[in-house]
């Protein structure tokens, strides 16, 4: 069951991008929801890739890329959008099934998610805070 929840993780946040933050209205998104629904996936999913990795009982060889669930969590935290998809690939090496491809894919669609309704934000913002501006 757990093997399900690091890609659950960003199609959850990608479905509340586009289901409820897209529903706010500006004044509720002065919180940044966009850079906390961004926070929840990298760390929820680093977190997930630790717990995984620490289960799964075998020990870290950098030669064969066997990292620490210590080491996955900090790399997938600090480099998410590129250790997240080696960690699906990977894995096989710790006897869990080879993610990566469905990864690759949730990836994309939670990124340009991201990145197209944050942008829409941020241009409303702008456009508001022109308006105001041209009433001084």
């Amino acid at each position: 069951m757990i093997s399900c929840f690091p890609l659950a993780i960003p199609v959850i946040a990608t479905i509340l991008i586009w289901f409820w933050a897209s529903e706010l209205s500006l004044l509720q998104l002065l919180v940044n929801i966009m850079e906390l629904l961004m926070l929840f996936t990298v760390l929820g999913t680093a977190l997930i890739a630790a717990k995984e990795v620490n289960n799964a009982g075998i020990k870290p060889d950098r030669k064969k890329g066997i990292y620490s669930a210590t080491t996955w969590f900090f790399l997938i935290t600090f480099l998410w959008v590129v250790c997240y998809p080696i960690y699906l690939y990977k894995r096989k090496h710790y006897g869990l099934d080879n993610k990566f491809f469905v990864g690759i894919i949730i990836s994309i669609i939670f990124l340009v998610s991201w990145g197209v309704m944050n942008s829409t934000i941020e241009n409303k913002k702008t456009e508001i805070i022109k308006q105001l501006n041209f009433f001084k």
